[in-house]
């Protein structure tokens, strides 16, 4: 589920009924069975957007939610030192790692190296590696990858969501000409990827 970067928390948006129905299918609620929220751009509200997401959660009983950060670097000090204040679930806000065709489990272990402020133990996910080609160069790279993964440090990965690679049948030309659009293929588990893998489609 993604956010609107400077919408404040006490701020409402009004959807039509069908976007609405696009947006969150009816098979969604209630409970909720969201997870993971990605809320899109560094914004000065995120910490608010995160308090009123979290404590809604709780009052509905949602299960325990993820709050995807969109910048590899992840929240400012200040932010972070607010989010603790606040009493955040810090372990659960994840900065989303933007990578080439591989990286993540190293861009994760600096990021877990050096928090923003002490004590701000964040755990991170890799959902965009743009390797900007799908021929067979890409197959071994998605394999040494993986490796990579299955075979990092388990206090590294066991704060590390998930990952995602995009395949690709065109390019986005009217964008970034950038070759990746079409198809996104997850792997992940509630417990980080050290123990086990689970593949996902979506199109």
């Amino acid at each position: 589920m993604w956010g609107i970067a400077g919408v404040q928390s006490n701020q409402t948006i009004t959807y039509s009924p069908h976007r609405a129905n696009a947006i969150l299918p009816r098979r969604l609620s209630p409970p909720s069975r969201i997870r993971f929220s990605c809320l899109l751009q560094y914004n000065p509200f995120f910490v608010q957007q995160v308090m009123a997401m979290e404590a809604r959660a709780q009052a509905v009983g949602a299960p325990p939610q993820y709050y995807m950060f969109p910048q590899n670097a992840g929240l400012s000090a200040e932010d972070a030192q607010r989010a603790i204040d606040a009493g955040l679930p810090i372990d659960r806000i994840l900065p989303d790692l933007h990578v080439g065709a591989s990286g993540a489990v190293e861009a994760a272990a600096a990021l877990f190296d050096n928090p923003p402020v002490p004590g701000f133990f964040s755990g991170a996910i890799n959902c965009e590696t743009n390797a900007d080609s799908h021929d067979h160069l890409r197959a071994l790279q998605e394999a040494a990858d993986l490796i990579d993964w299955f075979t990092a440090d388990p206090a590294v990965t066991g704060r590390l969501y998930a990952r995602t690679a995009s395949f690709c049948t065109s390019t986005s030309s009217q964008f970034d000409y950038w070759d990746q659009v079409s198809g996104h293929f997850g792997a992940g588990s509630d417990t980080g990827l050290a123990g086990q893998m689970s593949s996902t489609m979506s199109m």
